[in-house]
């Protein structure tokens, strides 16, 4: 568990699929990096919007967002479309 000192940031990227089990690793990296101090972010798309130097298509993730996403049929933070464009400090 972190001590309430924030560490910095950590991206979480996929790139490619299809990726069975995907799901369970956003989630145990996101609740892991949260526990251990850090802001956690789900990068939209792959690389196709940092490639161009983008990056405004991002999501900050914590623990409820990524509870149960394995249980889910079909939930990554990727092809959220109510997502898109998050302007939240974290993710700028």
């Amino acid at each position: 568990m972190s001590n309430g000192t924030k560490r910095g940031n950590l991206a979480i990227l996929v790139g490619g699929g299809p990726a069975p089990g995907i799901n369970g690793v956003i989630s145990a990296a996101t609740i892991e990096g949260v526990n251990q101090g850090f802001g956690v972010i789900g990068v939209r798309d792959g690389y196709k919007w940092l490639a161009q130097g983008d990056t405004t298509h991002c999501i900050a993730l914590d623990i409820d967002d990524v509870t149960g996403i394995h249980l889910r049929d079909s939930w990554d933070f990727a092809h959220q479309p109510d997502q898109i464009g998050c302007h939240h400090a974290k993710c700028g």
